[in-house]
């Protein structure tokens, strides 16, 4: 069974999504990734689940 056949936009649907991806591979071509700043070590975020303040207790 295909997923696909029981997804069905309307046309108007169809004409946003087409619209927002249009957009965003626009926006996509005018990132220069040899050109991002370079990721900061932050040690805070690997620490482990065990080493965190947040208990998870309501």
């Amino acid at each position: 069974m295909n997923k696909r056949q029981d997804f069905k936009l309307t046309p108007e649907q169809q004409k946003i999504v087409d619209e927002k991806v249009r957009v965003l591979t626009e926006a996509v071509k005018n990132v220069d990734f040899n050109n991002l700043p370079k990721r900061e070590s932050h040690p805070d975020i690997s620490k482990s689940a065990n080493g965190s303040k947040h208990t998870g207790k309501a």
